[in-house]
């Protein structure tokens, strides 16, 4: 009795909560689960219908005529004021387009916010013109795993902020107006998307604030050097590129870009000397940034590039590196590379992983024998993650250690294998102490 009297009075106090808050809480919930607190208590009965966020599984009923029914029945009951957030998730057989449709459009009509679609389908399909043409929208998320879609002959976006496209297929020049016909647009994901007919990808905004591409122009039957990628966004100030050296990605007026974290890919059916003018016409659009984050692959890129052309560039105004480095006999050499392009380069991260080839790893261990000098000058704290002592890393170490000259702190976390190790880990700590430095009152500090 006592603990039905608690149930009671607790419902009381969640009941008397302002609805703002009761709809905030409603929103991590699917739809249906939402409908069932209309049990709850007469206050309840009807909140259902005007929670801000409605989220749609069609991937969790059967058959396929109770989602529709379900989605049909919830949105003509709709009261209160607009929609947040309306996400829907469906495979073919859960949905047809004339539902589609009337969903798209009702979720316009009361003025969406956050529009998220995904779709399993695998096939093309027509999104209804309301959807480009939504004054309310504000973010619009596609995850159509590789499907087609193809876009209205109008597309006006006034107010989206946000783009999300994943496992999207390109075929026509309809997506470069996405871009240039959404006047507020400040953030574009890119991820694992396809082209077919559409060359070149223009990314054309004066608003565009973050660009991430990821995986973009790949195609079902490859065909290297068959599209190129053209972004005009005089406000960039972030950017993010996953992708094949050979695609020729192009940038103009890049001025305000600021961090760009770059991670290249090689195909080794394509000969360096085909992708390396682009490389290099790329590498000096970015020259200007201030942050800059390398992966392996491309630090090895870029100086393979630079040796096969015979030129060198510059990070003129770099101020913070990361770089991913695969540990092998090279990891000196091209780590040198880069620094020796960054001339103002004040804060340093490396993290270290190891790369299996196969029938080539034992020489990916060789240690590093020659001595490289490069002058440093305004480097002041280095953090090494991932740290194993192998030979090559200490080598590098060391290597940082003689070059920078007015190094304030070197912070080196050792890989959790070796911190295991107390007597191993002293004895490479002691190593690395007692070698020879550039700049005599620099830290050194081990963490686990």
């Amino acid at each position: 009795m006592e603990a039905q009297q608690n149930i009671v009075e607790n419902l009381d106090r969640i009941s008397d909560l302002p609805d703002n808050i009761i709809h905030h809480i409603l929103s991590f919930l699917l739809i249906k689960d939402v409908i069932r607190t209309s049990f709850l208590s007469k206050r309840w009965r009807y909140k259902w219908t005007s929670v801000p966020t409605l989220e749609f599984d069609g991937l969790v009923f059967s058959p396929k005529t109770k989602f529709m029914n379900f989605i049909d029945s919830v949105l003509l009951h709709r009261t209160g004021p607009g929609i947040q957030t309306f996400s829907l998730r469906f495979g073919g057989y859960y949905c047809d387009s004339s539902h589609l449709h009337s969903w798209f459009l009702a979720a316009a009509n009361h003025d969406v916010r956050e529009l998220s679609i995904s779709s399993h389908t695998g096939e093309a399909f027509e999104l209804p013109s309301c959807i480009f043409t939504c004054n309310s929208l504000t973010v619009l998320k596609l995850n159509l795993y590789n499907s087609v879609v193809n876009l209205p002959s109008f597309i006006h976006l006034p107010f989206l902020k946000r783009l999300q496209l994943t496992s999207v297929t390109f075929s026509e020049d309809g997506w470069n107006q996405i871009f240039c016909n959404s006047p507020m647009l400040e953030d574009v994901i890119m991820e694992d998307c396809y082209a077919e007919n559409l060359k070149p990808l223009h990314i054309s905004s004066s608003s565009l604030r973050s660009l991430n591409i990821d995986g973009l122009l790949k195609e079902q039957n490859y065909c290297p050097l068959n599209h190129e990628i053209r972004v005009y966004s005089p406000r960039l100030m972030s950017l993010k590129f996953t992708g094949y050296a050979e695609k020729s990605i192009y940038i103009e007026n890049m001025s305000s870009l600021v961090d760009a974290t770059i991670d290249l890919k090689f195909n080794l059916d394509i000969r360096a000397d085909i992708y390396s003018s682009h490389l290099i016409k790329f590498l000096e659009d970015i020259s200007h940034i201030k942050v800059l984050t390398l992966s392996s692959s491309s630090i090895e890129l870029l100086c393979e590039t630079s040796t096969l052309l015979g030129k060198t560039f510059t990070f003129s105004n770099l101020n913070y590196l990361k770089l991913t480095a695969a540990v092998n006999k090279e990891t000196v050499k091209r780590v040198a590379f880069v620094l020796h392009s960054s001339p103002k380069l004040e804060f340093l991260s490396i993290d270290f992983f190891l790369r299996r080839r196969g029938i080539n790893e034992e020489e990916s261990f060789e240690p590093q024998t020659t001595a490289y000098e490069y002058c440093i000058d305004n480097l002041k704290v280095v953090k090494i993650k991932g740290f194993r002592g192998n030979e090559n890393e200490i080598a590098l170490v060391k290597s940082l250690l003689e070059n920078a000259k007015i190094l304030e702190k070197m912070i080196i976390v050792f890989l959790k294998q070796i911190s295991a190790n107390s007597k191993l880990q002293n004895q490479i700590y002691l190593d690395i102490l007692l070698h020879p430095r550039g700049s005599p009152s620099s830290e050194v500090v081990c963490e686990l």
